[in-house]
């Protein structure tokens, strides 16, 4: 598809990290539907179209180069939800952004002596991983004001970012810490609080568990359960089409997975999936995976 074959009419844009990236390992990364609230949210809005760009692990340095990237594609009339990433994650490794958060991959990928030995780190993976420890014990934690300003210029540049394209609707989702400068209450519930609740709403430390179970690879699709994807959907689409306050405190599912036999129930059979990438009833691009239709070349 080239850019004049894109239809026309109002877009959907979304820019966030793994709670906006569809692809999942446990799917091999080829699992794709149309029920996720990305591209449910499209058509409820009656859009042709949506465009997600996303990545696993990233930081908001990386999701605003994403913004920048293709606000000169982005037109008053379409919709951008931008999803904040973890505040605390640095985006160090230019070709690498999925390795931004560094404190918790330090003692799983991070400690393996083969993964520095890759050709990415064209033979310095040994100072690399010495400069990673070094960070980590003496300079991450040592001004965590850093973080919570790094947070709130994001989030400020986005808005100026709207103002510069006279964007009519946009939204700022937190995945994980919240500010009053996101969208709605997310100071009261992050997508971090809902996907956790989903799991166990009494005890967030049992989506740890969850979580070991499957090797620290999620098996839910952006970290939410299918019923979840509608919710999010609608409360979106009202609040975009109809001015409905958003309320990430209520109205979403928990307790789905209190205990391990009801741990299977993340997997989904191969018909509720589009694994051959065939189109889909709306034009669904995702960056990274689809053919790079707007020309920005950008490493995923």
């Amino acid at each position: 598809m080239s850019e004049k074959q894109i239809p026309t009419g109002p877009c959907l844009w979304v820019f966030g990290d793994s709670y906006a990236t569809e692809a999942n390992a446990h799917y091999n990364y080829t699992n794709r539907s149309n029920w996720v609230w990305t591209t449910r949210l499209a058509k409820l809005l009656g859009f042709p179209r949506s465009a997600v760009v996303a990545q696993y692990g990233v930081s908001n340095e990386w999701i605003m180069t994403q913004v920048k990237g293709y606000k000169h594609h982005i037109t008053p009339e379409d919709v951008v939800v931008i999803v904040s990433s973890g505040m605390g994650r640095r985006w160090f490794f230019k070709h690498s952004p999925e390795l931004s958060n560094l404190g918790s991959l330090w003692n799983t990928v991070l400690q393996r002596k083969e993964f520095w030995k890759q050709d990415r780190w064209d033979g310095k993976g040994k100072q690399i991983q010495k400069a990673v420890d070094y960070y980590l014990t003496y300079l991450a934690d040592e001004n965590d004001t850093i973080d919570n300003v790094y947070m709130e210029m994001f989030l400020a540049w986005c808005y100026q970012a709207r103002q510069w394209g006279q964007w009519k609707n946009m939204i700022l989702l937190a995945g994980f810490e919240a500010m009053p400068l996101h969208s709605g209450n997310a100071t009261k519930a992050s997508l971090f609080d809902i996907d956790g609740a989903e799991i166990d709403k009494d005890n967030l430390e049992h989506k740890q568990e969850f979580l070991h179970h499957y090797k620290y690879k999620d098996p839910r699709i952006m970290h939410l359960s299918r019923p979840n994807h509608e919710v999010m959907a609608q409360k979106l689409y009202e609040n975009i089409a109809n001015n409905k306050p958003l309320d990430f405190t209520t109205g979403f599912e928990t307790d789905l997975y209190l205990d391990e036999s009801t741990w299977k129930t993340p997997f989904l059979s191969e018909d509720e999936f589009n694994f051959g990438g065939q189109s889909l009833p709306i034009n669904n691009w995702i960056a990274g995976r689809d053919k790079d239709i707007f020309g920005e070349k950008n490493s995923f």
